[in-house]
């Protein structure tokens, strides 16, 4: 059983309506389905565009009973998502299917695996400003093992330039190698490898793709780090009843450490409370690595914030599998500067065709969340919708948003010469959302 990434996926295919009858497959074919409807004592299954239903009565009794116990003895294992693999047979003389694999919905995966990450998770910043003060030329640089050195250089080449990201095919690439399609892009290699027909320079690129990877770069780092401090390695196989591998081969991560670790996300599984997507990036951190006092104690900082910066992408990662199926992509893009780095947040988003008011074609939506020296916390809201584009901005700083409002008429004559049809200009203070709709004057200076 397959599934595809990171690409949003599309609407079913039109189904035809429910055969409770006999099956059309002979005894013995085995079968991808998918749950579209879950009641009480009957299952709706989408397979190869028909739909069918069956009793679970007629599903196999020993796996069927070991997953309605693992569900807590609610009697409801299956859930409407969910993929089943089934073998046509026959049960007490009646045409049936043999339960042989069930696989939850990623949401229903991603919910507990997400409660034990968020723990671990920290900002990207200041992991991204010690590296780049460790990097910088000077007599109090740190004298870092070869091995890690190096590895520090290679996460800092594959951050990209800010002048280079006017570039829409280089922005591109960025996004794609941020992190949260690590194993979309194994996937693809590994598919890639296998087939024959597939031209050696494709294989090449997706290669490529993986090995500049940055959430690759940074388990690479910390994995140099633990060597060079001594310290031993995570152990690899979860204990029975942990949370299996999600679809496409991204492995729940490990439960949090009883110890938070300092600048992780409050542990809120406590509290019962419902796991919450990463926080939007602050502004640039400060670096704190040439501040202590050996190289041990140095080596043991930049461990701890790499390990934290792994599981941030790995929060991501989870957040977009709870949104399944709403198409949507979470990522932070670390940005080079020549003082520093920088971290812009991405939530991307796109509605199906003819969803959002009955306009044709497709509704995109980006939110890029900043904070840049001298600006304070900065939200744009972008839409592209039925051929035109809007911005909204907020600010968290009314000088700021002084200082966007009167830059706006630059940015519609901007967009307007990039070949865009240009909607709803506005920007006000506050980091509230824009108000649906879109509608009203071009440029709105309300503050």
């Amino acid at each position: 059983m397959k599934i595809k990434g990171p690409g949003f996926p599309g609407p079913l295919p039109p189904q035809p309506a429910p055969r409770p009858g006999a099956l059309p497959w002979p005894p013995g074919t085995r079968l991808d389905a998918r749950i579209t409807a879950a009641r009480d004592d009957t299952l709706t299954l989408s397979i190869g565009g028909r739909t069918v239903q069956v009793e679970l009565r007629d599903l196999s009794p020993p796996l069927a009973g070991a997953l309605r116990e693992a569900a807590g003895g609610t009697g409801r294992p299956f859930a409407a998502g969910d993929l089943l693999q089934v073998r046509a047979g026959r049960r007490a003389g009646r045409p049936a299917l043999e339960l042989v694999e069930h696989i939850p919905a990623p949401a229903r995966l991603a919910a507990p695996a997400l409660r034990a990450v968020l723990p671990r998770q920290g900002p990207l910043g200041p992991l991204l400003a010690n590296l780049h003060a460790l990097a910088a030329p000077g007599p109090d640089r740190p004298p870092l093992p070869p091995p890690v050195r190096a590895a520090v250089e290679r996460v800092l080449t594959l951050l990209p330039q800010a002048p280079t990201l006017r570039d829409p095919q280089v922005l591109a690439r960025a996004l794609a190698r941020s992190g949260v399609f690590l194993e979309y892009g194994l996937q693809k290699l590994a598919e890639a490898a296998a087939d024959r027909d597939m031209p050696p320079q494709a294989v090449t690129a997706r290669r490529e793709t993986v090995e500049t990877d940055l959430r690759l770069a940074l388990e690479r780092l910390a994995a140099v780090l633990r060597q060079a401090a001594g310290r031993p390695t995570p152990a690899a196989p979860p204990p029975a009843g942990a949370p299996r591998p999600l679809p496409g081969g991204h492995p729940p991560p490990s439960p949090a450490p009883a110890g938070q670790p300092p600048g992780a996300a409050p542990n809120r599984q406590a509290a019962g409370e419902p796991p919450r997507p990463p926080v939007t990036p602050g502004p640039r951190a400060t670096p704190t690595v040439r501040g202590l006092e050996n190289m041990q104690a140095v080596l043991g900082e930049l461990l701890r914030q790499t390990e934290q910066a792994t599981a941030r992408i790995q929060a991501h990662q989870l957040t977009m599998a709870q949104e399944i199926p709403r198409p949507s992509w979470l990522l932070e893009l670390p940005v080079r500067q020549p003082d520093g780095i920088d971290v812009f947040g991405l939530r991307i988003e796109r509605d199906e065709a003819g969803e959002a008011g009955g306009r044709s074609g497709h509704t995109w939506r980006v939110k890029l969340s900043f904070e840049l020296e001298g600006l304070g916390p900065v939200e744009a809201h972008i839409t592209l919708a039925g051929g035109a584009v809007s911005v909204h901005f907020g600010t968290g700083d009314a000088a700021t948003g002084d200082l966007f409002r009167r830059h706006l008429d630059t940015l519609h004559r901007r967009l307007a010469g990039a070949g865009l049809t240009v909607g709803r200009l506005s920007c006000r203070c506050g980091l509230a959302p824009p108000a649906p709709g879109g509608g009203g004057s071009l440029l709105d200076d309300h503050a």
